[in-house]
């Protein structure tokens, strides 16, 4: 449950089912991440609370600037989760820029930085089990996801 910070109003609430079900990964999702944007009015009905937005921008406006990268599993049950729960030292992320003349991609956590103007699927992430983990030498990919992005100076 989620209270008001004001009173004691429950905000939302969401109720949890834990099961024996196993899941698998069903997909990475990826948003890359250039800037954010927040717009606030007051809510519908209350003079007191205000409605907050936040729009996450996705366009690259100058040579070398960065966008990070925002990234989620999606499960077989239809649940989502964001990869910034999980300790980074039991995975490895991995980016490629599919359009080096437009972006380049830096590892350790993986940032997008711009090269060039174009825009569309412009990097693909992997996510792979730490080498810790692993039973072979053979890399062990667990999803992969690709992320759109526009680059105009």
């Amino acid at each position: 449950q989620v209270f008001s910070p004001l009173s004691d109003v429950i905000l939302a609430k969401k109720t949890i089912k834990v099961t024996d079900e196993k899941v698998t990964i069903t997909e990475m999702g990826v948003q890359l991440v250039t800037g954010l944007s927040l717009t606030l009015q007051l809510s519908p009905g209350s003079n007191r609370a205000l409605l907050a937005t936040t729009t996450a921008e996705e366009t690259l406006q100058n040579p070398k600037e960065e966008a990070l990268v925002s990234a989620w599993l999606q499960f077989s049950d239809g649940s989502q989760t964001p990869l910034d729960i999980y300790d980074p030292a039991s995975y490895r992320m991995t980016g490629m820029s599919l359009d080096q003349g437009v972006v380049s991609v830096q590892d350790r956590p993986p940032t997008v930085v711009a090269e060039g103007e174009g825009e569309g699927v412009l990097v693909r992430l992997e996510m792979a089990i730490c080498e810790a983990c692993q039973k072979s030498k053979r890399k062990s990919t667990i999803a992969v996801g690709n992320g759109s992005l526009k680059v105009k100076f």
